[in-house]
């Protein structure tokens, strides 16, 4: 789908920048540059707790990861901080402002997610699909602009796969399905980034790449990101912070270098696990 809503993308584009250049001003005068923070949080599901009385503040320019046994309540935690899952109590806030003020739509335009699985759904292009990131900053009966397809084009090529822009989604692997689930996210360019295992499904040069891009935009545009992991050296290479869920509402975070220690790794996942600090960094092995 193509229009000719060029204005509308551009003052959209100048809506995001402006909302950037705030939180890096938040940086420079000692401001509170918290993009999403979450006080008091219990969240539970199936009777098990996820947390208790959580505390959280995911800055402009960092990379949060979210690590933790299977079933332990990781997605449900991710879906709950972004707004699409109640809490059982506490609130959120989103650039300030308590989330469950905020239409769907506003919360769309600055916090974006990478669902653990991807739907095929209706029949679509590559293209199009990626084009549904750019659907939360039109207006109600506009379409994309010159400028949207431009910004998907890009999102495609960053992650690799321009060359399968008109190719239907249905015909994918699903190492090219998470892939284009990345460049949608990329198209949509939100201020929160919420990635649900992002490189499942993925090759190892691939998951490499897939990071690099969202640490990328973390690091270069101001954005931030909130990463479920299973892989402590991952973690390890990309993190500025880690929030650990043990368990029965137990949890734990800080800066990784200091959060993931061979200690703790053991015991969040119940099995033995060495840290060996190397010139290239810390590498985690399971005995």
């Amino acid at each position: 789908m193509s229009g000719a809503v060029t204005d509308e993308a551009t003052r959209m584009s100048g809506a995001v920048t402006d909302e950037a250049t705030r939180m890096s001003a938040a940086v420079t005068t000692g401001a509170d540059d918290s993009i999403l923070s979450a006080s008091g949080l219990d969240i539970s599901i199936g009777g098990k707790s996820a947390c208790i009385a959580l505390d959280l503040s995911i800055r402009s320019g960092e990379f949060w990861g979210v690590l933790g046994t299977n079933g332990v309540g990781k997605t449900t935690l991710l879906l709950s901080l972004i707004g699409l899952r109640e809490p059982q109590a506490g609130v959120i806030r989103l650039l300030g402002r308590d989330m469950r003020e905020l239409g769907r739509r506003e919360v769309a335009r600055k916090v974006g997610i990478m669902f653990q699985d991807a739907e095929n759904g209706l029949p679509a292009t590559v293209m199009q699909t990626a084009l549904e990131g750019r659907h939360p900053h039109l207006d109600r009966f506009k379409w994309e602009s010159v400028e949207d397809e431009r910004l998907a084009r890009a999102a495609l090529e960053e992650m690799g796969i321009e060359s399968l822009a008109a190719r239907s989604t249905q015909t994918l692997s699903g190492g090219e399905r998470r892939l284009l689930s990345a460049a949608t996210l990329f198209t949509q360019d939100p201020l929160l980034m919420a990635l649900d295992e992002p490189n499942s499904h993925l090759d190892l040069h691939q998951q490499i790449r897939m990071l690099d891009r969202v640490r990328h935009r973390v690091r270069r545009q101001g954005r931030a990101a909130i990463a479920i992991l299973h892989d402590a050296n991952l973690a390890m290479r990309y993190c500025d912070r880690v929030l650990l869920l043990h368990g029965e509402g137990e949890t734990e975070s800080g800066e990784a270098a200091a959060m993931l220690t061979g200690e703790r790794m053991s015991r969040l996942y119940r099995h033995r696990i060495s840290r060996i600090d190397t010139a290239e960094g810390a590498v985690f092995i399971p005995v």
